[in-house]
């Protein structure tokens, strides 16, 4: 039997068996299992990862970015807002006003203080990134946080019970954060 026939064989097996056996998801998703907790462990993951990138952004002192752990943490942060805005998405039903209450109280006092003092030690390390021609990648990093953490904040806030996003100006001071990040890199 040659190499033809064997792959003939197997596409005309694989094309009769696929109208019987219906194409179904390997790991179903569980959108009952997305709690509270599971939403401030996504938020505590985001806020690792921005502490992670602060440490290596004050230990950088010029050069290219690409030799350090800085672009990991971007792409950690990155990795952490995708997963919680999964999260939120497969959540089945809103957050009660007690966990809806608990989960923005926890976003203010964690990345709401977080995000804005990383843009900050980003900027007093601006020299160094524009010296070494880096500044494109922070701009490039930064305007991807802002997506993802919009992305995230949308999904998030579609399953809160209450207008608390609105009341709270913490989304408001870091996208502010972040886009005083864009534009002094954009300079």
């Amino acid at each position: 039997m040659n190499l033809f026939s064997v792959l003939l064989a197997w596409f005309s097996f694989a094309t009769v068996h696929s109208a019987v056996i219906p194409n179904a998801p390997l790991l179903p998703k569980r959108q009952g299992s997305i709690s509270a907790s599971t939403i401030t462990s996504d938020i505590y993951a985001i806020s690792s990862a921005i502490y992670k990138l602060r440490s290596d952004v004050r230990e950088y002192n010029g050069g290219i970015v690409a030799y350090t752990s800085i672009p990991k943490d971007f792409a950690d942060i990155q990795g952490a807002m995708r997963k919680a805005w999964d999260d939120c998405g497969r959540r089945g039903w809103n957050f009660t006003v007690a966990e809806s209450g608990a989960i923005v109280q926890y976003l203010s006092t964690s990345i709401g203080n977080d995000i804005p003092a990383c843009i900050s030690e980003l900027q007093a390390k601006q020299p160094q990134f524009q010296s070494s021609g880096q500044s494109n990648f922070v701009k490039g990093n930064l305007l991807w946080m802002q997506w993802d953490f919009n992305s995230f904040t949308s999904m998030l806030s579609s399953k809160l019970t209450g207008d608390l996003f609105n009341k709270d100006a913490t989304v408001g001071k870091i996208n502010s954060a972040i886009q005083g990040g864009t534009n002094s890199f954009s300079a």
